[in-house]
Order: C-alpha cells, then sequence, then structure tokens
C-alpha cells in the first residue's frame, strides 16, 4: 500500500471513528475535504430540510449564522435532496449560476465565505432522513477526480452516520429496516465481497469494542491475530461471489480461541443478479452470559422466580455444587427445587435441561 492509500485509508478510518466521538464528529467536515480534495466541507443529517446532526467548520462556514437562518433559503439544498442517493452533483448541474448568484443566500451569506461552485452529495440513511455532504474549492471547481472520490466516502459516511444515530437513540432499531435484529444476543453482520460492513447490529458492535480480538476499522472487521484476519476476509469473499458457507474461530486479545464465525451467502440463489454480492456473518461468543434473562425461563415454563434464577445460573456455567454454595442451601434442597424445574420444562436431567435452553431463541428478554 502506497503513502496515498494508507493516507485515505486513516481518513475513513476517521469517519468511522467519528460515529462514537463527537470530539471526531465535530472535525469530520475537515476529513470529508481533505479526503475529496476540497477546501471546505460539510456533512448534515436531514429530515427534509430540517438539521438533525451537522459537522461543519464554525470559522470558515458561519454554522451558526447557517442554523440561525440560512439554511431555510439555501437554493441548492432541495436540489441536493432531489438527487438519487449516492449521487454527487456539481453545482451547475443543480442550477444555472446566474439563479444562485441572484439569491439572497448567496449575496448575504454564500459569497462572504467563497462559496461559489461547490459540489454535493446525498445518500439514503434511513426512511425519510438523509445524509448530504456539501463541498467547496475557494477560486476553483471541481473535476470528476474529485467526484469520484466524493461517492466513494459517501457510503462510508452512511454506515457511520447509521451507527452514531443508533448510539444516540436505543429506539434506533424502529428506524432501521435491519433493526430486528438488534434484540440479538450475539453479533450479526451484514458485508460486501471485500469485507466492507453494510450493517452491524449491537451485539456485534458490543464484541468489537471489548477484548474479543475482533475490532471495525475503516469500515471492515479487522481480527487481532493476522492470520485469522486472512482467513476470515477470505470466507467473506466466498460467500460473497462463490456462495460458500464457512466458519472459522478467532481468538481474543489473550490468545485463546474467543469468537465462533459462521459466514454464508446473504443471497443463496445461485442466479447471477445485479445487484453487489455480500455475505452474511453470526459471530459468537464462545465463552459469555447468553443473554437470556430469568424472565424468559418463567414465563415459558410457569416457573417459579427461584427456580428462573437457577436455571439461568446453570446456563451460565454454574455447577450444582456451586449453585448451592452461592445460594445458601442445602444440597438436597437445591435437588428438590431441580426435580420441580424437570417436571415444568420435561427435561429428564439437566444435561436434557442445557439443551432445551439451547434451543431457545437467542434474543435480549426483559427482566
Amino acid at each position: 500500500m502506497d503513502a496515498e492509500a494508507r493516507r485515505r485509508e486513516a481518513l475513513i478510518d476517521l469517519v468511522y471513528r467519528s460515529a462514537d466521538d463527537d470530539a471526531v464528529f465535530a472535525n469530520l467536515c475537515r476529513t470529508v475535504a481533505e479526503y475529496v480534495g476540497a477546501d471546505q466541507a460539510g456533512v448534515s443529517v436531514r429530515r427534509g430540510i430540517e438539521i438533525l446532526d451537522i459537522s461543519i467548520d464554525l470559522h470558515v462556514a458561519g454554522m451558526s449564522e447557517y442554523l440561525a437562518y440560512y439554511y431555510k433559503i439555501d437554493p441548492w439544498t432541495p436540489r441536493i435532496l432531489a438527487l438519487t442517493s449516492g449521487q454527487v452533483a456539481m453545482s451547475h448541474e443543480m442550477l444555472p449560476d446566474r439563479v444562485v448568484r441572484n439569491s439572497e443566500f448567496f449575496t448575504d451569506y454564500a459569497s462572504r465565505f467563497g462559496v461559489e461552485a461547490p459540489m454535493c452529495g446525498r445518500i439514503d440513511l434511513e426512511p425519510g432522513v438523509d445524509l448530504t455532504i456539501g463541498l467547496n474549492r475557494l477560486g476553483a471547481r471541481f473535476d470528476e477526480g474529485h467526484r469520484q472520490r466524493a461517492i466513494e466516502i459517501l457510503s462510508h459516511l452512511r454506515r457511520a452516520m447509521q451507527m452514531r444515530r443508533r448510539l444516540q437513540s436505543r429506539d434506533g432499531g424502529a428506524v432501521f429496516g435491519l433493526g430486528a435484529l438488534e434484540a440479538l444476543t450475539f453479533g450479526v453482520a451484514l458485508a460486501d465481497g471485500e469485507g466492507r460492513l453494510l450493517f452491524a447490529n449491537p451485539a456485534l458492535e458490543a464484541l468489537a469494542r471489548g477484548p474479543s480480538g475482533l475490532k471495525i476499522k475503516a469500515g471492515r472487521l479487522i481480527a487481532a491475530n493476522a492470520a485469522e484476519g486472512e482467513a476470515l476476509a477470505e470466507l467473506v469473499f466466498n460467500a460473497a461471489s462463490a456462495k460458500r458457507v464457512g466458519a472459522c474461530l478467532l481468538s481474543g486479545t489473550s490468545g485463546q480461541p474467543a469468537l465462533a464465525v459462521l459466514v454464508l451467502p446473504a443471497d443463496r440463489s445461485r442466479e447471477p443478479t445485479r445487484a453487489q454480492p455480500h455475505a452474511l456473518l453470526s459471530i459468537s461468543p464462545l465463552h459469555a452470559d447468553s443473554g437470556l434473562a430469568p424472565n424468559l425461563f418463567k414465563h415459558l415454563f410457569k416457573l417459579t422466580p427461584t427456580e428462573s434464577e437457577i436455571v439461568a445460573a446453570l446456563w451460565a456455567g454454574d455447577s450444582a455444587a456451586e449453585l448451592a454454595a452461592n445460594r445458601g442451601v442445602k444440597p438436597t434442597t437445591l435437588k428438590t427445587q431441580l426435580d420441580a424445574i424437570y417436571r415444568k420444562t420435561g427435561a429428564a436431567n439437566q444435561r436434557a435441561l442445557m439443551r432445551l435452553v439451547g434451543q431457545l431463541p437467542q434474543v435480549r428478554y426483559p427482566a
């Protein structure tokens, strides 16, 4: 990888870091400007013309003035919102220069900051919400190379801002079409053949923030162990392009196996399709609390609160002896409680009970 490629990779990494770091988000406009080759940039999340989130240079762009009034009369905004998702357009492709120069917005605001021939783009973020970018070169116009780089970074911005909005609002699952996957206790991701993430549920994002040995960097899943990371990348490529199912183990930061990964085609059809092929990843910790709350057992099997807690503790890995000691009861008392649990669940013994629990949907259930 040459120096320029490394620089762009580092900038993309900053884009993804802006999802959960407000300080990095504040400078996201500068990151985008540097990637594209612009002097000024703004990144905004909008519902119509309403601005929900924005990163724009305070000194250069006069954000306070823009947010107080000028965003309402910005002549470029309606044209930007009319672009197709993923499209980037030059100023003159959206409006004739004379129309812009005769507007109050240009004469009273934009011209003061040297914004004369911007390049703008839009991409769908979620139903009814758009992600837009605006870029400007002082005293110069953009060319096709700039446009291509803007298109490239738009997809990364989309993914990062989706993560940011989910982190900002815990009911964000209702916003996204894939929101139902947020309830799963194991990690789920959708990636293209090059390993770029299009979706990751909260369980996977939590794994990537912990000591699991798995990280999200520059929009890709990165394994702590380089060889395992290469194997994972190959599995994702084969699943997306060749419709092959694969699996692997990933080591945690301690060097011990920590995650089980299943990779399969997102589209199981073998018929050719115009859509870009993708892989679906299911990632489960080998040693972790399943996330199944005792109340789930209580409602399913009519267990008492105590019996529900016993089942949860057994599933978490406690032995019968540890359970009795932790609960301060005699082994005979615990045996009586277990017998009642076996009767209510239909399990013949502890092994059968654990097999039954393992067959339950692995979703987070309210405590």
